[in-house]
């Protein structure tokens, strides 16, 4: 695959030292314009890249999901045009944390709205977890992606992978979205941290629980309280934390 490349390593075991080839990740800059203007650089792997900007413009509130069908999308090499039609919202920045800054001053307006709760109770939360932390193929062979689940119940919907948490979110709900699902009824499962960008990410695109193998930040829990987001950290093996939680009531 064009975005993996073998290499020789040698390998200490136990007071031996041994010659083999292992696998590692090829790096890959992806260019992004929008209406032909230069937006952001992703730091990515050459994998999905169709999924990772759709679902890029939904996390960074450049789109709705409901209006992807508006965006034309369009990958030569390593530049990516965006051509947003009958949609007003060309950014003149962008808040990422996802790519090169290049010393621009990023300013861009979040979604401003509540999620909606839905229904989850907490073994069905671990089994995925700890699906999502068993590693995906790729992680297996490189032990270098960060990994993203999202599932509607017990169903999964997709897994992604990229070297950036951020990617990995992204590259999910662009997968989810092309397959026609509503976010709304899907939960996030993340490897990485639980960061207020990532809680971010959650709102923008109608995501309402955020599950991690780890913890959220203080301001994470500040915006999850203000928009109903439910935040589960620590969900792995037969134990989770629940830090917010707004779980649909019958």
């Amino acid at each position: 695959m064009n975005f993996e490349k073998n290499v020789m390593v040698k390998k200490y075991n136990d007071g031996v030292i041994e010659e083999v080839e292992d696998v590692i990740l090829r790096e890959f800059l992806l260019d992004i314009n929008i209406n032909s203007k230069p937006i952001v650089k992703l730091l990515c792997i050459e994998k999905d890249l169709q999924e990772l900007v759709t679902g890029y413009l939904i996390t960074e509130n450049i789109v709705r999901p409901e209006d992807i069908q508006n965006v034309d999308i369009r990958i030569d090499g390593n530049i990516c045009n965006v051509e947003l039609k009958d949609i007003d919202n060309t950014p003149s920045h962008v808040t990422t944390e996802s790519g090169d800054y290049k010393n621009v001053p990023y300013n861009f307006t979040n979604r401003d709205e509540k999620v909606t709760p839905i229904d989850w109770d907490e073994e069905t939360l671990l089994k995925i977890s700890n699906y999502n932390l068993s590693g995906s193929q790729l992680f297996k062979e490189t032990g270098n992606v960060h990994s993203v689940v999202l599932a509607k119940g017990e169903e999964i919907i997709c897994q992604c992978d990229d070297i950036g948490r951020y990617n990995a979110f992204d590259k999910s709900v662009g997968t989810a979205v092309l397959k026609g699902e509503k976010l709304s009824d899907l939960i996030a499962f993340t490897s990485g941290r639980i960061p207020s960008s990532i809680v971010q990410k959650c709102i923008n695109s109608g995501i309402s629980v955020i599950v991690s193998r780890s913890a959220p930040t203080d301001i994470s829990l500040e915006l999850a309280s203000k928009y109903n987001l439910s935040v589960i950290g620590f969900c792995k093996q037969s134990r989770l934390n629940i830090y917010r939680d707004f779980r649909k009531k019958d």
